[in-house]
């Protein structure tokens, strides 16, 4: 058996003090430490994850800002290219009842008959307008049925083809045409009925014909040059074709 001096004892005590100490003071301190350490973690996570919700807004925007400027450079640059190719002559109709027409007499490149076109032109504009508010909601279609009319006019009047204004447009509607009536065509310009028209259009090429081709009626105005515009309506000319050959094989 072994006989612990006072010495001993003592010694025992304080060691035994010591993991007091430790168990009651060291180990809570250590926990303290490692959930502040969690926290600050956490706060971090936190803060990742804010900036990762940020970083995706922001590339969000930036795409719809290098939309907007692909938008405006495209615009831009059909400005240039229309600069060019605006002919010498113009009219406009500001509603309700005034219609401007610019001659310029020192160039002859074209015929009294196309100042007539441009003149009739207008003229449709005014005697189909109805309202501010009741109008065709493409300019495509408003300014299309326009120059289709005026240029039927001419040649039905004068037996003379004019070619100044939208010919893309013109010959589009033209092709339209083959399957829709004139009149019924008329009636809708002169009435402006945007529903009436998005449901010929359904009914004679498809249903949500209208719908699906409605950003190729839009970006034809905006085109940014003649081979751009020449490829989209192309690709609105063949949605018609093929709507009419499908319907034939269905017969």
């Amino acid at each position: 058996m072994i006989k612990f001096s006072m010495t001993n004892q003592l010694l025992i005590n304080q060691i035994r003090n010591i993991k007091i100490v430790y168990q009651t003071e060291i180990i809570p301190y250590c926990i303290a430490r490692i959930y502040l350490v969690i926290f600050k973690l956490q706060d971090r996570e936190t803060e990742v994850a804010s900036l990762n919700k940020d970083l995706l807004a922001n590339q969000d925007k930036l795409k719809g800002y290098s939309d907007y400027y692909d938008f405006y450079v495209g615009l831009g640059q059909s400005l240039q290219l229309a600069q060019g190719g605006i002919p010498h002559e113009f009219g406009t109709f500001i509603p309700k009842d005034v219609i401007r027409i610019a001659f310029n007499t020192a160039d002859s490149s074209h015929t009294i008959a196309d100042y007539i076109e441009t003149l009739i032109h207008e003229y449709l504009h005014y005697a189909s307008y109805v309202s501010d508010d009741k109008k065709l909601s493409d300019v495509f279609f408003e300014e299309g049925l326009t120059e289709y009319f005026a240029r039927q006019i001419i040649k039905n009047d004068l037996d003379v083809s004019t070619n100044i204004g939208y010919p893309v447009f013109a010959k589009i509607i033209d092709q339209m045409t083959k399957r829709i009536s004139e009149s019924e065509l008329t009636d809708i310009y002169f009435s402006k009925d945007q529903v009436r028209l998005e449901q010929l259009l359904d009914r004679v090429y498809g249903e949500n014909f209208y719908k699906n081709t409605r950003i190729e009626f839009l970006n034809l105005q905006y085109a940014s040059s003649p081979d751009l515009a020449l490829k989209i309506a192309n690709e609105i000319m063949k949605k018609t074709w093929r709507q009419s050959v499908e319907r034939k094989k269905t017969c």
